[in-house]
């Protein structure tokens, strides 16, 4: 069980936070979303509010254990100021004979240590590099659940060296993802979608035996309608992986699964097919020369039936090629069904994740509708996976020892 920060005595302590400021940036480098360092923002609020100091721990790009200047922090410096209002000190080293002291943290309140991927020490979760690590701090709080698939230092083996707890945000994240671990979900519904089935495959065989109903769309649902028969053209698909959906749908009738898949789809002949070349066909007319791009309203329809019917909505993946506006109506219709759905039915539940899926419910404007939003990656995909996460493990057993 998770030991969370929120009611541990930090007056007058050092604490090691450890973020996830991996934020995207444009040609310029001025960073475009900030909503990773906007989900730790109550943490960071509740530790100064304690007369906490802290040490924010973080990462960009992959470096590969070498400075530059593009993945350098320190430009991160003056997005942390302005939302917390507060001078931030940084720490800026290259982590060779230069390591920061103790002693350093007399000049301030809330420092930015600098991009913990310059060491290789991080990377190979090394207990040299974790032990230096703590010797800044007296506690460590890890509110980047978007990394705790990994087993580097500032994650897992830190947790060795000190007091280690769950932030506020972390905590959260683990809350809204802990009903994938019950053995049956009570009308519950898995919308699972994207490009390739092979990316979606462990996730797919996690969830069929716990959910009642499945949906799968985007160009991996391809496949499953080619194993059943139909004419896909020449959409999209991976023939290598063909005899996963066999299984998939032999899993969902043991598991007694509802599994839906399009009943009509949006082709065109070309992906840059202009408004009026694109064609909706239900998926019994699909020519040979034709690919899928997105699904037709009857599915969408079908989707939104599924919704009413379930108390708990999980999505992962768009429906269509949402990188072309024509083909992400779909996608954008379903995100305001659910949005509405929530409003209007107090004990629904909706939870969403995955980069893609996140730029959807951006698109349509209802992100902060849905009851929770991940904008965790990898971990969020090996949690729905059902995969063991070395960041939360290490937290659940803290085997912090003087």
């Amino acid at each position: 069980m998770l030991k969370v920060i929120d009611n541990k005595d930090v007056t007058q302590k050092v604490v090691l936070l450890r973020l996830d400021l991996n934020m995207p940036v444009d040609s310029k480098g001025d960073i475009t979303d900030t909503s990773r360092l906007e989900h730790s923002l109550p943490t960071i609020k509740l530790l100064r509010q304690n007369n906490a100091k802290i040490v924010i721990l973080s990462h960009r790009g992959r470096p590969k254990a070498n400075y530059n200047e593009h993945d350098t922090l320190k430009h991160t410096i003056t997005v942390i100021e302005k939302y917390i209002n507060e001078h931030v000190m940084f720490l800026g080293t290259h982590f060779k004979d230069d390591f920061p002291t103790r002693s350093m943290l007399d000049a301030a309140d809330v420092f930015l240590l600098e991009n913990l991927r310059f060491s290789k020490g991080e990377i190979e979760n090394s207990t040299t590099f974790a032990h230096q690590l703590a010797s800044l701090g007296d506690i460590y709080v890890n509110d980047a659940f978007s990394v705790s698939h990994r087993s580097h230092a500032s994650v897992e083996a830190i947790t060795h060296y000190l007091p280690s707890y769950a932030g506020l945000a972390l905590h959260k994240e683990v809350t809204a993802l802990s009903f994938l671990n019950n053995a049956q979900l009570s009308r519950s519904m898995v919308i699972v979608a994207g490009a390739k089935i092979s990316t979606k495959i462990s996730i797919l065989k996690n969830l069929v035996p716990k959910v009642n109903t499945l949906f799968i769309g985007g160009a991996m649902a391809n496949n499953f309608l080619k194993v059943q028969g139909y004419s896909i053209g020449q959409s999209l698909y991976e023939e290598a992986y063909l005899h996963f959906a066999e299984e998939i749908f032999e899993d969902a009738k043991i598991h007694n699964t509802e599994l839906l898949l399009p009943k009509d789809v949006m082709v065109a002949d070309d992906v840059n097919a202009l408004q009026g070349e694109k064609r909706i066909l239900t998926r019994n007319d699909i020519s040979d020369t034709e690919m899928i791009f997105d699904i037709g309203s009857l599915t969408v329809r079908s989707i939104c039936d599924a919704v009413c019917n379930s108390q708990l909505v999980l999505w992962n993946g768009p429906l269509g090629l949402i990188e072309r506006e024509f083909f992400a109506k779909s996608s954008i219709d379903v995100a305001h069904f659910i949005a509405q759905h929530i409003i209007e039915d107090k004990e629904f539940k909706a939870v969403a994740g995955g980069g893609d899926t996140n730029l959807v419910l951006q698109k349509a404007g209802v992100k902060d509708n849905f009851s929770y939003v991940s904008n965790a990656g990898g971990a969020f995909l090996e949690w729905l996976e059902g995969k063991y996460l070395p960041g939360i493990k290490a937290l659940e057993t803290c085997n912090y020892t003087k």
